[in-house]
């Protein structure tokens, strides 16, 4: 699992360990539950190690975990004595969290895939800046761990911090906002030192694919282990236009509304199948019996596959709101404000809306102050007249999860 002949280092702000010394720390964890929590860390990095190779549990816990949710976490495993690996919580469809358990071998069988799929080697350093209590953040720690390649580790996301420390890395992984907040930070200029940019957890803007050729679009989900799809490193900007083909060993189906397949550049709910993915979730046979169907995930996201069997994501399913008797994609309208000058970022969401049944609010990320007459003009170009926005906040900087994703809660409340 770790290959110690390496010279790479493992650092965060504090601390700097080899593989062989991490590897040390690792097999010193005490067995049992470890709950993880706080910002990112070397300590934390042999923890994920530990977990990786079968010598304990741990959970890793969003700071953004409801305390009745946090306690019934706490609680479940105080009575069991779990299986070995990593659990990670995830949304529900009655908003309590569920439960990923992904084992020692479930999460080396997919960083051997994706570290296949973008050449990753002992010479490359991955900047760690996604939170370790999403998969897609501790899950670099092990893919690095196989390779020999060097991890830096951050102790958060924001831009300010990932724009100092691009310097000395190959590759990183990254939300589509942070990127841009990164590149106005650095004028647009980033170390000929990157090779690759794993970009997910959203759209990714046309114009960011043409002006970085770094940048990798990638999809996928915690029940899958992570990464599902990525466009391939060196590939030509009609791949890197979507989220890419699948890793080796994964797959992606396209099915209608009755859950039968679709022929290709068809749209429909997207279904994975992962060499890392979960079978079920823990102790959950209600939610499981919801997504889990004979070897299949089942996604709330929608799109479709082309003629190369590149996977292009159109949005969540419950992204899509009914106005006036029309289907309104909300990505499609975030996607047509970012190509306005005047709008850094964008996010929309669907409110109600008495005559309409629901219409749509758009935050602005903008240095000046935008009317909504201003806005909706200037989306005419791009968009027919029953998709513009009913309302628009214009904000200095967009609400963000964590984790970088865009904060639709938060969004939604700006419009009462």
């Amino acid at each position: 699992m770790v290959k110690t002949s390496s010279r790479a280092l493992i650092s965060d702000s504090t601390e700097q360990l080899t593989w062989t010394q991490l590897l040390e720390l690792a097999h010193e964890a005490p067995q049992g539950v470890h709950f993880l929590s706080g910002g990112n860390s070397v300590s934390q990095a042999a923890l994920i190690l530990a977990a990786a190779l079968g010598r304990c549990s741990i959970i890793p816990l969003s700071p953004r975990l409801k305390i009745a949710d946090r306690e019934d976490i706490h609680n479940l495993f105080a009575q069991i004595s779990p299986p070995t690996g990593i659990f990670i919580a995830t949304s529900g469809s009655q908003g309590k969290p569920k439960l990923v358990h992904l084992s020692p071998e479930l999460l080396s069988r997919h960083a051997h895939a994706v570290n296949q799929h973008v050449h990753l080697t002992e010479n490359d350093t991955w900047l760690a800046c996604l939170p370790f209590f999403h998969v897609g953040g501790m899950a670099i720690v092990l893919r690095c761990a196989l390779a020999g390649a060097g991890v830096r580790i951050l102790d958060n996301s924001s831009a300010e911090l990932v724009a100092k420390n691009l310097d000395t890395v190959s590759l990183l992984s990254l939300v589509p906002t942070t990127l841009r907040r990164v590149l106005t930070l650095r004028n647009d200029i980033l170390p000929d030192s990157i090779r690759a940019i794993i970009l997910g957890g959203g759209p990714v803007p046309v114009d960011m694919i043409r002006q970085c050729p770094q940048v990798l679009p990638t999809y996928g989900l915690t029940e899958a282990g992570s990464m599902v799809t990525c466009s391939r490193p060196g590939c030509d900007d009609s791949e890197r236009l979507t989220a890419g083909p699948p890793i080796p060993g994964a797959a992606v189906k396209i099915v209608d509304e009755n859950g039968n397949p679709v022929s290709v550049n068809t749209s429909g709910r997207i279904l994975v199948q992962s060499p890392g993915a979960a079978s079920a979730y823990f102790r959950n046979d209600n939610e499981t019996a919801l997504t889990f169907r004979e070897g299949w995930i089942l996604t709330e996201d929608s799109g479709f596959l082309d003629e190369l069997g590149c996977l292009h994501v159109l949005g969540r399913i419950d992204r899509i709101i009914v106005s006036g008797g029309e289907n309104i994609a909300l990505d499609e309208i975030e996607s047509a404000l970012r190509l306005l000058p005047d709008v850094r970022d964008a996010l929309c969401v669907g409110i109600e809306d008495s005559e309409w049944g629901q219409s749509v609010a758009a935050v602005i990320e903008s240095d000046l102050p935008l009317t909504l007459e201003h806005v909706r003009e200037q989306l005419k170009a791009h968009l027919p007249s029953f998709k513009l926005p009913k309302q628009v906040s214009v904000t200095f900087k967009l609400p963000l999860l964590p984790n970088g994703k865009p904060d639709y809660r938060t969004a939604r409340n700006l419009f009462g």
